[in-house]
C-alpha cells in the first residue's frame, strides 16, 4: 500500500483500498488534490506524526491509522502524506 506504515484498520468499509503516498509539505492543512487529500502538519519538535481517519464523524474509534515515518514523510518541520482517494482513480 504505498509508501506509508498503515496500522491496523478496524472495520473493512469507506476507507478500505486507500493508497498512502508521501505527498507535499505545501500548502499547510488539507487540500483536495488530484486523487486525494493531501495533509501538512507543522511541527518543529515532533518526533512523529500518527494521522488516523475515522469512517463517519461519530464512530468512537479510527477506520485507519496511519504512522508517519520521518524518513518519507518530513521535510523540514513539516509532516505531510497524500492519502490517496479510490473512488476519485
Amino acid at each position: 500500500m504505498g509508501d506509508g506504515d498503515i496500522g491496523t484498520p478496524g472495520q473493512p468499509g469507506p476507507l478500505a483500498g486507500i493508497d498512502i503516498r508521501a505527498g507535499s509539505p505545501l500548502a499547510l492543512g488539507v487540500r483536495d488534490c488530484c486523487d486525494g487529500y493531501n495533509f501538512a502538519i507543522f511541527s518543529r519538535h515532533a518526533e512523529r506524526v500518527e494521522l488516523q481517519l475515522f469512517g463517519a464523524a461519530e464512530d468512537p474509534e479510527p477506520s485507519l491509522t496511519i504512522d508517519l515515518g520521518p524518513a518519507i514523510h518530513r521535510t523540514e518541520d513539516v509532516w505531510h502524506v497524500l492519502v490517496e482517494a479510490p473512488w476519485r482513480r
